[in-house]
């Protein structure tokens, strides 16, 4: 019999036995795959069901421990509602530890109570439904037993549909093995050869430029189309990776760079960390200074105060040291104060102002040198939110600063002092410009005006720019500086509305 068959295919025109072949291979490695691939499936769809519905049935019995424990079957039902929200399960039912009924929930009044015996526990299925039994116990304390009755027919629809499915794939695959099959009509074995030895050349002489040239424009002048078209982009991916590695190389050449790059951008944050310890040190230092300096302070300047009360006060030389004494007394005053200043940040204390009436009370307040002379253009209603006492700090640091290098210069040239003051809308916020023609600052100064204790003055701590800065920064704006030798300095600070 096994002769005959073969002899029979043996004597089928090969169009036949190639369709033989393929369609018959095609439904075997098909039917096996797809079988298995159902198989599987439908044992995870009923895994699933099984998971899902016992995690539920655990979780309902975790929350019956308490109504059980305290025999309230209200509480009970209650939690037994719960059941409702699942989808499959159909009826919920909770015993005693002696398999006395203790409390029901049906969603279906047509369903036949259970008479599965609850001495084991189970997960199983049987007439159509999924049963599941659960523990309902805490602390190794045993309450009772849960037991739910889920519905299959989802799950039995869900198999039935993939069972069809398999089977329409199956019959489009041996449609499609068919006409493959169909198409094959000539001998292929010469010029499979013919590509074979080319690949072996291509092989042997890594040679991507070889070409081999279709004979027919069939299945086979497509795959020798094919095969050209796996040489070219063979040879484009030799093309891309030899630009690859000059690129690597030229890459490697500047990594020196990048490195270079990189370690400037650590000594940096390492600068800036060390800055950082240096204030925490500060702040520590700034606190004990200030306490034991204040007092001794304190103490001098009321002894000269005694002391001038006691001596000739018409004496000039005697009143020019006591002037000289209290200065000095105060310009100590002045440098305890910006270093808590800049040491302690108090939190902003806001305060909705028109800045162009504020500025104007301000300036009343603070009275400028008769040798300056003071321009304004400041745009009305400008209304924004601020700290007043910290704001005054930066204006009384800005324009003591404008005002210290217009009066230097004054003795030096009678060109004339003067300062302007301009405050306008921009970007959001609000813009103001502090602006004098005064000797001005080469690039190194304006380089380092913010570091904290930089100083050109022959006293003071080289705080007054930094606490700007500071301040400026905690209301959320920025702080600018424009400035030219012999053209004078700007200061140009914006707050955020």
């Amino acid at each position: 019999m096994i002769t005959k068959t073969k002899l029979l295919f043996l004597n089928l025109p090969l169009k036949h036995k190639l369709s033989l072949l393929i369609v018959g291979t095609t439904l075997i490695t098909m039917g096996i795959g797809l079988g298995l691939l159902l198989t599987n499936d439908i044992h995870r769809l009923k895994l699933d069901l099984k998971n899902r519905v016992k995690t539920n049935a655990e979780l309902m019995a975790n929350y019956l421990v308490v109504p059980m424990a305290f025999d309230d079957k209200e509480g009970a039902l209650h939690l037994l509602e719960s059941v409702n929200l699942l989808q499959e399960v159909l009826d919920a039912q909770s015993y005693t530890k002696n398999n006395n009924a203790f409390n029901r929930i049906i969603k279906d009044r047509n369903l036949n109570p259970s008479n599965l015996p609850l001495s084991t526990l189970t997960n199983f299925f049987a007439d159509n439904m999924l049963h599941t039994i659960v523990p309902i116990y805490k602390n190794n304390i045993h309450y009772g037993k849960l037991y739910l009755r889920s519905s299959t027919q989802i799950l039995d629809q869900t198999i039935n549909f993939r069972i069809t499915l398999v089977i329409f794939l199956l019959l489009v695959m041996t449609l499609f093995a068919f006409l493959i099959a169909n198409k094959l009509q000539q001998l292929i074995s010469v010029p499979i050869k013919k590509l074979a030895l080319i690949s072996l050349q291509v092989r042997d002489s890594a040679d991507y430029s070889q070409r081999v040239s279709p004979d027919s424009i069939d299945e086979i002048g497509q795959l020798y189309t094919s095969f050209n078209a796996l040489l070219e982009a063979i040879q484009t991916r030799e093309t891309e990776r030899d630009c690859a590695l000059k690129d690597l190389a030229i890459y490697s050449d500047q990594l020196e760079e990048l490195v270079e790059k990189r370690t400037d951008a650590l000594r940096q944050t390492q600068t800036e960390l060390i800055q950082k310890e240096r204030l925490a040190v500060l702040g520590q230092l700034t606190a004990t200074v200030a306490h034991e300096l204040r007092n001794p302070l304190g103490t001098i300047r009321l002894s000269i105060f005694n002391v001038s009360q006691q001596i000739n006060a018409d004496s000039p030389s005697v009143n020019r040291s006591i002037k000289r004494i209290e200065r000095n007394i105060q310009r100590c005053d002045q440098i305890i104060k910006e270093l808590l200043l800049y040491t302690k940040h108090r939190p902003l204390d806001l305060t909705e102002v028109d800045l162009s009436n504020w500025i104007h009370h301000f300036l009343s307040e603070n009275p400028f040198h008769q040798d300056i002379k003071l321009k304004l253009d400041l745009t009305s209603n400008l209304m924004i939110k601020i700290d007043t006492e910290k704001i005054r700090q930066v204006m009384v640091n800005l324009l003591n600063n404008a005002s210290e290098a217009l009066l230097e210069q004054t003795l030096n040239t009678p060109k004339p002092a003067i300062l302007k003051i301009s405050c306008q809308q921009k970007n959001k916020g609000i813009e103001c410009i502090i602006a004098d023609n005064g000797p001005g600052m080469n690039k190194e100064t304006q380089a380092r005006i913010f570091e904290p204790l930089f100083s050109t003055k022959g006293f003071g701590v080289g705080l007054g720019l930094p606490i700007v800065e500071q301040i400026i920064t905690q209301h959320g704006g920025s702080l600018h500086v424009e400035s030219r030798l012999e053209q004078g300095t700007k200061m140009k600070y914006w707050i955020p509305y």
